[in-house]
Parts: structure tokens; C-alpha cells; sequence
């Protein structure tokens, strides 16, 4: 996953056959959507701050790694894109999920290409279930105790473990490919038996070692050796 989106470089991309653009969303402290990865700014801009607690005009001030960027607003970036290529739309709701989802969802419908959502948080897949029951949606997941997260515990095994899927109804569940083998992975393809992507594959290596317990992959920053076969056959879960 990318940390925001260059939109020079969006504007002079030439799209392969297999291009996907992989993007994570927020809403700023006056409600814009604005497409940036993390949740605050101090990796990219050096500034102790939250996404969250920045109007945007504030976030215009503050330049992405010593560069003239700055985060872009969701909407221009869709207008970019233009239907050209398949999105995958990472909802990223640290706290409240209603007023991004609300207003993702509007840009969304006027949005002529193919997109999926996912997100961390079941609350916005819900969201999207009963308000969006088309739009194809991912339960993005994680072993919050193998990365060490300070998770309450009873939230941290009903993360790890997808256990709100039942309400939430992904159409897939993307996990954290440095757990493929390990007992949540091993149950979720039992139980759910819905598509499992990988995040975030980075080189042939990765690839290679986690194409059996794995459905789909996101990639990042390289392109596979070969097409994957996304539809070839797994072991019996």
C-alpha cells in the first residue's frame, strides 16, 4: 500500500493490462475525503499531527517528503482515474465510520470504472452491506498479538480472528501475509471459505511462498514474474 497518491505521476502513467490502484482513505477534521495512508503526518511531513485533526487547507501546507506534493482530495483523484482502472479503496475509519463511508459512497456512485472497498473496520463494511450491497467489499485483517499491537484483548481476538464477519459480510477477507501459516489464516479459509488476498506482497520471494494460502494478491512497489492464476485449485479447507 501506498502512503497518499502522486498525482503528477497518476497523470503521466501508462496503465498496463494490470494495473490497480491501491488507495487508503480518511476524512479530514472538515469532512473532505483525502487519499493518504497514514494517520498522521509524521513520517511523510515531519509533523506530530493527525489526519483526522487537519482541515484540508491546513494539509495543503505541508509537503510529502521533501517534495511539492501535498495529500490530494479524494474526488480529483477519482476524476484522474476516470474509470480507467479497477481501484482498490482502503476506508480507513480509526474511530468514527459513518461520515467517510457517507460521503466515499456518493463520489463512488458517479465513479464509471470497478472498485472495490475494504477496510480494518467491520462497522464500515456493514455500513456498505446494508447501504451498498453491490459493491464489493473486503475484510482487511491482521494477527494483532504477532505484530505486537496494543489491542484491548477482547477486540484484538475478534480482529485476528474476523469474528464480526457474520454481520459484516465480506465477499473476501485480505490478511497480513506474515501470519499465511499460522491458526487464524488456517481457520477463516476453513470457516468462511470466501476468496483470501494476501497484503502486501513485495517481491517474487513473497509471492512464491504464499501462493497456496492465498486467493488473491495486492502487490507493492513490483510486478510479478507472471500472471497469477487467480482461479487455480486449493487443497480441500
Amino acid at each position: 500500500m501506498t502512503t497518499g497518491v502522486n498525482v503528477r505521476k497518476i497523470r503521466s502513467r501508462r496503465l498496463s493490462a494490470r494495473s490497480r490502484w491501491d488507495m487508503g482513505v480518511q476524512v479530514t477534521k472538515d469532512g473532505v475525503p483525502v487519499v493518504f495512508h497514514d494517520w498522521d503526518l509524521k513520517r511523510a511531513a515531519g509533523v506530530d499531527r493527525k489526519i483526522r485533526d487537519c482541515t484540508f487547507e491546513e494539509l495543503q501546507s505541508y509537503r510529502l517528503f521533501g517534495s511539492s506534493q501535498t495529500i490530494p482530495a479524494f474526488e480529483p483523484v477519482l476524476e484522474l482515474a476516470d474509470g480507467r482502472t479497477p481501484l482498490i479503496i482502503e476506508l480507513k475509519a480509526e474511530i468514527v465510520h459513518r461520515e467517510l463511508c457517507e460521503k466515499c459512497a456518493a463520489l463512488l456512485d458517479r465513479y464509471p470504472g470497478e472498485y472495490c472497498i475494504e477496510s480494518f473496520s467491520p462497522l464500515a463494511l456493514g455500513w456498505f452491506k446494508r447501504h451498498r450491497p453491490n459493491v464489493l467489499r473486503g475484510q482487511l485483517a491482521t494477527n494483532h498479538r504477532g505484530e505486537g499491537l496494543k489491542t484491548p484483548v477482547i477486540v484484538r481476538e475478534m480482529l485476528t480472528y474476523c469474528m464480526l464477519n457474520g454481520f459484516c459480510r465480506p465477499d473476501f477477507i485480505a490478511y497480513n501475509c506474515q501470519f499465511s501459516n499460522t491458526l487464524p489464516v488456517e481457520m477463516l479459509r476453513y470457516f468462511y471459505k470466501c476468496k483470501m488476498a494476501a497484503w502486501t506482497i513485495k517481491n517474487q520471494g513473497e509471492l512464491n511462498r504464499h501462493r497456496k494460502q492465498f486467493d488473491v494478491f495486492i502487490f507493492d512497489s513490483f510486478e510479478p514474474d507472471q500472471f497469477v492464476n487467480f482461479n487455480k485449485k486449493h487443497p480441500k479447507r
